[in-house]
């Protein structure tokens, strides 16, 4: 049962084919039955798969296996990606313990002992459990186990791992029990016996916390032993990146940051986790207008100097010199096809259109005019592809001085003068907000915005510039281009108001937030219950 691809109250219907099964191929060691969801992330080490030949798809995941008598033997977790009839359940039993802990608890309470096993697989022994690996520090390394040990009991009883299905069961066995209790073992190493006692510390994180800056755009997860140790770091506290957005703080800071820097200190203070990053107040820009961060990168450590005062996006923009402009569209036409259609000898610029409002509309210019002249000097047509001699003799001409054009029409020269204006501002002068925790970027509504989405010259709102995957806008169904028109039925005129409307420290909890949007022809209602969000 589950939502396949997001498609919700989905069932479909097999058989089991293996209830203990590794993901383990005949070219494959034994040890490699562990899966890892990411780098330091690693799945299925104490347990091994239901396989079933259900249909499993995106969307299933977490989703219940339910036998014919209506009980759940299974959490959904993966299908076989390559095709075919193989999907795969975490077994019920190992999910309702955890389910258990984590009401109970908050958490999963695990022993660690600090070594691994495999199974007497084609080892020639035919009692125990051979010890694989041992990390230094641990339990089981303080009382001196090492790998290639074979441990044959456990507090007096004999044990014995024979197939490598079953050392998830053994593993998970070792991490029930309770934290900081003693385990005598008795290993036998060279052919002779030996005891040893652990005694069991806290299983320490794979991962540590994820968090974010979204002012200085920068994603970390908090270090861990575990992850200091793959990466080969000399120190495992601090921070290490995991997502770098282009052209924010960290992008820009000297020397730029990378995913995979560790960052240890900012500003001389040691930082590792969530609470360091909070006690200084990032994301409102703190005190300092700079930040000098202490950084390792393949094991050198750096410093690197950031702005950390929150700069408008605005603030960025290039302010452009006013250029001059009249409002037309033309497409070039060479002296070959002017004579087919009866136009100059010479060729010129059809007038392939003529915005409303612009001086050339005011001016009589129509759509089939053949430009030949400005300000009684001919404008070269250098082939059939592009107007920009035209359009940089335009953009040269004098604000509001009449320019004579020279036009053919039905056959006949007229001339008609056009005073210019100022040229509507480009897209990339535009002023635009970014509301960091919506994951949005708007603009204002420019010119051209409304000649090619045909909105009305008083009508109000303004246009999405971005949407981040997975943010709070696009949760709510926001996309690039979309015209927001009302926030919660208020009128929104530009990027300031826009940005009042959608503050976060003003919006009364548990109140989902509206957009009405125009998108392609189409107006729509979306709505985002953001209530967790304001909350947190």
């Amino acid at each position: 049962m589950g939502a396949p691809w997001g498609m919700a109250h989905s069932v479909s219907q097999g058989v089991v084919n293996n209830p203990e099964r590794l993901l383990l191929s005949l070219f494959q060691d034994e040890a490699d039955y562990e899966q890892q969801l990411g780098q330091n992330q690693p799945t299925a080490r104490f347990y091994a798969w239901i396989q079933h030949d259900a249909s499993i798809s995106p969307g299933n995941s977490g989703g219940p296996l339910v036998s014919m008598d209506g009980e759940i033997v299974g959490i959904n977790t993966r299908g076989n990606s390559s095709g075919g009839d193989m999907a795969f359940a975490i077994p019920a039993p190992v999910a309702a313990t955890i389910v258990a802990d984590l009401i109970r608890e908050g958490t999963v309470p695990r022993s660690f002992f600090g070594f691994g096993v495999r199974s007497l697989k084609r080892s020639g022994f035919d009692r125990g459990v051979l010890v694989s690996s041992v990390i230094r520090e641990s339990p089981a390394a303080l009382a001196g186990l090492e790998a290639g040990d074979r441990i044959i009991a456990i507090d007096g009883e004999a044990v014995t791992v024979a197939e490598p299905e079953q050392v998830p069961p053994f593993l998970r066995a070792m991490t029930e029990r309770r934290i900081g209790s003693p385990m005598a073992v008795t290993l036998s190493r060279d052919g002779l016996e030996r005891k040893a006692k652990l005694v069991s510390t806290t299983y320490p994180p794979d991962l540590g916390h994820d968090l974010e800056v979204k002012a200085w755009g920068v994603t970390f997860t908090e270090l861990t032993p575990n992850v200091a140790r793959s990466r080969y770091l000399n120190r495992d506290v601090g921070l290490l990146v995991t997502g770098v957005l282009p052209g924010k703080r960290v992008a820009t800071a000297h020397p730029p940051w990378l995913v995979g820097d560790v960052v240890h200190a900012i500003d001389g203070k040691p930082v590792g986790s969530r609470v360091d990053m909070q006690a200084l107040d990032l994301d409102n820009g703190g005190a300092a207008p700079r930040r000098v961060v202490e950084i390792e990168r393949n094991g050198a450590q750096l410093l690197s100097v950031l702005d950390a005062k929150p700069v408008r996006d605005e603030d960025k923009k290039l302010r452009e010199l006013p250029k001059a402009w009249i409002g037309i569209a033309t497409q070039p036409i060479t002296a070959t096809t002017a004579a087919l259609i009866g136009g100059p000898a010479t060729g010129g610029y059809r007038i392939t259109r003529v915005y409303d409002g612009a001086p050339a509309a005011k001016a009589g210019v129509q759509v089939g005019d053949v430009l030949t002249a400005l300000a009684g000097s001919a404008v070269p047509v250098s082939g059939d592809i592009g107007d920009e001699p035209l359009q940089q003799r335009i953009r040269e001409a004098l604000l509001d001085e009449p320019l004579q054009l020279d036009l053919w029409r039905a056959g006949k020269l007229i001339q008609l003068g056009v005073a210019p204006l100022a040229a509507p501002a480009p897209v990339s002068s535009l002023k635009s907000r970014t509301i960091d925790w919506l994951d949005l970027g708007v603009r204002n509504i420019g010119f051209y915005d409304r000649v090619a989405r045909s909105i009305a010259a008083d009508s109000k709102g303004v246009i999405v510039d971005n949407v981040a995957s997975g943010g709070l806008a696009g949760l709510a169904h926001l996309a690039t281009g979309d015209v927001i028109l009302r926030v919660d039925g208020e009128v929104v005129p530009d990027v300031d108001r826009f940005e009042q409307l959608t503050d976060r420290k003003s919006r009364r909890a548990g109140t989902p937030l509206s957009f009405l949007v125009l998108r392609g022809s189409r107006t729509r209602l979306l709505y985002l219950d953001a209530e967790w969000e304001m909350g947190r």
